[in-house]
């Protein structure tokens, strides 16, 4: 048989058989080798993804363009015309001066929150097989969470 013993699978009525001697060292093998690299790869992506939608950079060099690129009528001929262009303009200038900075706020802020979950999510996933583990021996030492009748 030319197979190795960790991907070694025998079909008998029906049924697939599995070496079950190899397939606890497989996950682990995995779990701390590809796993991990691909926890560290959707983390990546997921930084990109943040800043691609919050784009902050691009906010930031924008922060005092006018909002929604109203424009007010530039041919005004009297004093109080050229008034109301410069206040057309100065308002929508604030407004969207204001709605850039929120966002730019938010995505700071999810970023952050992107970060420190991303770190949870490294630091828990060596951690993570251990888990039934350790659930059955707290569960013998402490007790089951619920009563059985």
């Amino acid at each position: 048989m030319d197979v190795p013993l960790d991907i070694w699978v025998r079909k008998r009525a029906g049924f697939v058989i599995i070496n079950t001697v190899m397939v606890i060292p497989s996950l682990l093998r995995w779990w701390y080798g590809d796993g991990w690299l691909n926890q560290l790869i959707l983390i990546k992506w997921a930084f990109i993804r943040m800043a691609d939608r919050f784009s902050i950079g691009l906010l930031i060099r924008t922060l005092f363009a006018p909002f929604r690129q109203i424009s007010a009528d530039e041919q005004a001929r009297t004093a109080g015309g050229m008034m109301n262009v410069i206040v057309d303009k100065l308002i929508s200038r604030l407004i969207g001066g204001v709605m850039r900075l929120i966002m730019v706020i938010v995505g700071t802020i999810s970023l952050v929150l992107l970060a420190v979950i991303s770190l949870i999510r490294i630091i828990l996933w060596p951690l993570l097989p251990i888990a039934p583990v350790v659930g059955v021996v707290l569960m013998c030492v402490v007790g089951a969470p619920w009563k059985i009748i």
